[in-house]
């Protein structure tokens, strides 16, 4: 058994994945260690533009409507004459009525001033930035290998950039406030070494905020083959929270804190023998686990 190349554990288990439209045939090996996984053997480039060539976040435009109420009321929290402390009592009473975590990515955000920049690594459809642009954020930059055909259209002024790394789009060092990886970090070949490129964009105090699948939640254990996260061959490493701790401290990031939200559609999609009168229970009972440290996503705040 080959050590894990994040915290130098030998013992694993597996388990087989395959994918039908790629070809690829391989395994999931999850650490017992620090409880991340990865992708074994890695996919063959012809394999993985075979999973990408209808890839929808790289070929479909997305929609922002369903996740406007939500920023405008925390905006409306952060931004009025509310004392901090009562923004963020009222905020936690919505979470627990509603059921649903307010994710990090856009809560920190919402904290800083309009002329914050930003740089979304993973940039895709656009539709992250579009939910900023819709609150006032300008000074926005993206980043991906693959060109959405909409992005540029619907991001007119935006510093979007396309390229093989993102070290080698030309971004200026220490020009960013803030750099996103939504979903992004599961699919990249090196994570320590893309996160040391994003650290070097960051100005001074500047934050890097990482969501990514929660390998080590508590929909992962239940039904590891069938989490739907799992994303086979596109996802090269599925990550625990101390995966993830590990790979921000390798690249030179200080964790600062962490989240974990739980969806109720990915719990539905991964646990398919769910008694379907049942799953009207998922989200409050998801939620709660979520709140406990086990969900279906995972956050993490890193600052230089």
């Amino acid at each position: 058994m080959i050590a894990c190349p994040l915290c130098g554990s030998a013992r694993a288990t597996t388990f087989a994945v395959q994918d039908a439209r790629s070809g690829y045939d391989g395994h999931v090996t999850a650490c017992l260690g620090c409880g991340t996984g990865r992708l074994v053997p890695p996919p063959t480039d012809a394999q993985l533009a075979a999973a990408y060539a209808e890839y929808p976040q790289h070929t479909r435009p997305a929609t922002v409507r369903s996740e406007r109420p939500l920023l405008a009321l925390n905006q409306s929290l952060w931004r009025g004459a509310i004392p901090r402390p009562l923004a963020l009592g009222i905020l936690s009473a919505v979470e627990t009525v509603t059921a649903r975590a307010i994710p990090l990515k856009y809560r920190i955000p919402l904290m800083l001033p309009r002329t914050s920049r930003i740089l979304d690594v993973g940039v895709a459809t656009g539709h992250y930035l579009r939910l900023l642009r819709s609150i006032g954020f300008e000074r926005l930059a993206g980043f991906d290998i693959v060109e959405n055909p909409t992005v540029r259209s619907t991001l007119p002024h935006a510093d979007l950039r396309f390229g093989p790394t993102l070290d080698a789009v030309g971004f200026t060092p220490q020009s960013f406030d803030v750099v996103t990886l939504v979903h992004t970090l599961e699919h990249v070949p090196d994570p320590v070494g893309v996160l040391r490129v994003v650290r070097a964009l960051l100005a001074p105090n500047g934050r890097a905020i990482i969501e990514v699948p929660d390998f080590g939640g508590w929909v992962a254990r239940t039904s590891p083959t069938t989490f739907s996260h799992l994303a086979v061959p596109q996802h090269l490493w599925h990550f625990s929270a101390r995966g993830l701790a590990i790979v921000c401290a390798a690249a030179g990031l200080t964790p600062r804190r962490m989240q974990h939200s739980f969806s109720p559609v990915v719990a539905a999609e991964s646990l398919p023998d769910e008694p379907r009168r049942r799953r009207f229970l998922l989200r409050p009972f998801g939620h709660f686990r979520g709140m406990l440290g086990s969900g279906t996503e995972l956050s993490i705040e890193c600052r230089v």
